[in-house]
């Protein structure tokens, strides 16, 4: 959902003005307050105080609770004591509005039919190289260049990314298909990715990778989908993943992990089937 923050410039103004003691006043025996009616102490001072910056956090949802996009300045009206105030600056934090629900199909309608996919949607391949044998990255560049060419609208753009102990990103968003195949060709036969040294001896370069990620996708507007190919076995970086999910919710990112040991499996099954094995 979608909040902001509007600054106004209001000024609130305590009655009185602050009068200078003397020494007079000093040598005088000050007033007490009554016991009995727990009265508080009259010092016979008063101040003037001046807010010149006051911070409001508003959220504008419509009559179905999602929040409302679009807003600007215009849209406010602020009144302090009745009186109209002028509203300096708005802060957006999600300028989007809010996103829809995903929608569940049951396996028997999609043998039925191909379910709608929504378009426009900035989806993100990303390679795993640090934790992928030679022959998963085959598996991988097949599920890549299937979904390029059968798995996305015409509207949707893709970018190519490679996590190799660090972030390399092999092509811009774009909704360009053959521009993603000859850059996933290019990929395939880049030596220094398909016989690139990632011996590792810790996960430094993988987390750094992914923040990375993160951080650039930060700067693109709108929700973006990563589809992280990995044969990572289970690790302990439970602290990681935590600032790691953090960091990809305040870039909109949503991850979905490709496990590329189950598609050596199939690949292998279907390869055994071939074979009547």
């Amino acid at each position: 959902m979608k909040s902001f923050t509007a600054t106004l410039a209001l000024v609130l103004v305590v009655a009185g003005s602050l009068a200078p003691r003397t020494l007079a006043d000093e040598t005088q025996a000050p007033p007490t307050a009554s016991r009995e009616t727990g009265e508080p102490l009259d010092l016979g001072t008063s101040e003037k105080t001046t807010v010149r910056l006051v911070l409001i956090d508003v959220m504008v949802v419509d009559r179905h609770g999602r929040t409302v996009p679009d807003l600007t300045l215009d849209d406010f009206e602020i009144r302090a004591a009745g009186d109209l105030v002028p509203v300096e600056t708005m802060d957006i934090d999600c300028p989007s509005g809010a996103i829809d629900d995903p929608e569940s199909v049951s396996w028997a309608a999609k043998r039925e039919a191909t379910p709608a996919r929504k378009s426009g949607r900035k989806i993100v391949l990303t390679m795993d190289y640090l934790h992928s044998s030679p022959l998963q990255r085959e598996f991988m560049f097949d599920q890549a260049s299937a979904m390029i060419k059968n798995g996305a609208s015409a509207e949707d753009e893709i970018m190519l990314a490679a996590l190799t102990g660090g972030l390399r990103v092999e092509q811009t968003l774009t909704n360009d298909r053959e521009k993603l195949l000859r850059s996933l060709k290019r990929m395939r036969y880049d030596i220094s990715l398909w016989n690139g040294n990632f011996f590792h001896i810790n996960e430094y370069g993988f987390v750094n990778g992914l923040m990375a990620l993160f951080d650039v996708l930060g700067s693109v507007p709108g929700p973006k989908a990563v589809v992280l190919y990995s044969a990572m076995l289970d690790v302990p970086l439970d602290l990681q993943f935590t600032e790691l999910a953090a960091i990809a919710a305040s870039s909109r990112c949503s991850i979905y992990p490709v496990d590329l040991w189950g598609l050596r499996t199939i690949e292998e099954d279907r390869l055994v089937r071939a074979g009547g094995g």
